[in-house]
């Protein structure tokens, strides 16, 4: 994160104290929770997890240290800004996108801007209205959606804003605002090796997986790995057998909702996955208008805004943190549990070795000090589900000198937690109409056209011919193309688009976007 770790660790040791959100029994990363009550389905488990997350063990500092340390991996950007867009913290991605100067950028004087011309209405009047609403008291759960075009001719950026939603009343003299930045051409933060350790795949199937889970088509793919199509066909088909589907579209949606939202430990280490080196600093924080305890609970709350579970325990398996989704997964039952000790762990028979053997390896290999590499491994499940795919690794601040301090993060995903986008965001962002929002939505969670057209009441000519609009309006030629730039512009995130901005100026044709990138900014 742009923020030094060690003045948040700071500030968040009086904030443990003070902060307003607090009581005496919490730990501190209550805060950043989402005000939504838990599922009514899981509400006695989830009232169980809370508890235990109320009572966890830990410094608080290091608690939050470790939540954000969460963020710089997950593969959209996330900046903070105050009422008058000045940057005052970005995770590993969003400092990738800024530096690259591409529609959106921080000026000299360390306020986030949109390139003139590139979105209307301006990203200056978007935040002013947000805080404008804020102050007066009209809080809306919808989120601000503002796509962003690029001068590279690049797909768009798509940009959601909302206020801080954990401020009380009294606080609301400087809105805070959470900024989510999602890039559609993002290089695919998982390895190839991830693929085959989690699916089996040979290395020619998980060269394969990885191209189609970018966005290629077959045919692409071919050319790439240089092979014929019939050859690429074969490999197809034992890409469907190992993973248990039928459709190129389903596969693309599996893949990337098991592997495809979280950044490879190993991929950032090798600086494939590059936090961002520009000649002047991205983000120059500001402290005038907004405390480092702000800062924190804002980037907390993102963490409960993330279709990602993301959990963190210390070395004896404590669960000392989950988010929203984490907590929600946990709830379930399936495949994880929190013990009566506030122990997480699989289940029998649901993974082998347990959780807990590799969490004990992973630490070992800490202690020795070798190189951080994720352990990947698949959580089966009694109702039958698709397994969970748990992420492990070892967290970089941990010290054995301190037993009960956080040690290992989590990220938990589930390839059929449903897609948290709204319909109406699906219309806004790409100009979709209400049966085509709905068809895309279906199809982003992993259905074949012919279920889709069976869930929309509508013959399958109808469908092909909505799929069809689909494609004109994204500008690609394959359902799993579509389905991969769906998946990665807007499946990672928990919203929902309200109607506060105006008609968008969206080019659909990504490819004629404005040139010249000495445009001014965008007020």
């Amino acid at each position: 994160m742009a923020t030094s770790r060690s003045s948040v660790a700071v500030v968040l040791d009086a904030m443990v104290s003070t902060h307003p959100c607090r009581s005496d029994s919490t730990t501190g990363l209550q805060n950043a929770r989402n005000a939504a009550g838990p599922p009514k389905d899981h509400h006695t488990e989830q009232q169980k997890i809370h508890s235990w997350l109320d009572s966890a063990h830990g410094r608080p500092a290091e608690l939050v240290a470790a939540g954000l340390e969460a963020l710089d991996f997950v593969n959209l950007g996330v900046a903070i800004v105050d009422s008058a867009r000045r940057l005052l913290s970005a995770n590993r991605t969003a400092e990738q996108i800024l530096a690259s100067r591409d529609g959106l950028e921080v000026t000299v004087d360390g306020v986030l801007a949109t390139f003139k011309r590139s979105s209307n209405p301006s990203l200056g009047t978007v935040i002013q209205q947000l805080c404008k609403d804020e102050l007066n008291g009209k809080r809306s759960n919808k989120d601000a959606v503002l796509i962003v075009q690029r001068p590279s001719g690049k797909r768009p950026l798509t940009l959601l804003l909302r206020p801080l939603q954990s401020r009380r009343p009294r606080e609301r003299t400087t809105p805070t605002i959470l900024v989510f930045i999602l890039d559609a051409d993002l290089p695919l933060p998982t390895t190839e090796s991830a693929l085959r350790e989690l699916y089996g795949f040979t290395f020619r199937e998980a060269r394969l997986a990885y191209l189609l889970m970018s966005g290629n088509t077959l045919e692409d793919c071919c050319r790439s790995l240089q092979i014929r199509i019939s050859t690429g066909r074969m490999h197809l088909a034992n890409l469907f057998v190992k993973t248990g589907v039928q459709r190129q579209g389903q596969l693309v949606a599996l893949l990337l909702k098991s592997l495809g939202m979280v950044c490879d430990s190993e991929m950032v280490h090798q600086g494939a996955v590059p936090s961002a080196e520009p000649t002047q600093p991205v983000v120059q924080p500001s402290r005038q208008s907004v405390t480092g305890s702000e800062i924190a609970t804002a980037e907390l709350e993102a963490l409960d805004l993330l279709n990602v579970g993301i959990a963190v325990i210390n070395h004896l398996c404590k669960l000392l943190f989950a988010n929203q989704t984490a907590q929600r997964i946990l709830a379930t039952g399936e495949g994880l549990c929190v013990t009566p000790d506030g122990v997480l762990n699989t289940l029998t028979q649901s993974c082998n070795p347990s959780l807990a053997t590799f969490v004990q390896q992973t630490l070992q290999r800490k202690a020795r000090g070798r190189s951080t590499v994720d352990t990947v491994l698949a959580v089966r499940r009694h109702s039958g589900k698709r397994p969970l795919v748990l992420l492990v690794r070892a967290l970089c601040g941990w010290a054995q000198s301190h037993p009960t301090a956080p040690a290992i993060l989590i990220f938990v995903l589930d390839p059929e937690l449903p897609v948290a986008t709204d319909e109406s965001g699906l219309r806004q962002l790409f100009g979709f109409t209400s049966t085509e929002a709905r068809l895309a939505r279906l199809l982003m969670e992993g259905n074949g056209l012919e279920e889709c057209c069976g869930q929309l009441e509508i013959r399958v000519p109808t469908g092909r011919k909505h799929l069809g609009n689909l494609f004109a309006k994204t500008g690609v030629q394959r359902q799993g193309q579509l389905i991969s730039l769906l998946l990665k512009s807007v499946g990672m995130l928990r919203f929902q688009c309200g109607e506060r901005v105006p008609k968008l100026l969206i080019a659909h044709d990504s490819h004629s976007a404005f040139s010249g990138r000495e445009a001014q900014h965008g007020r």
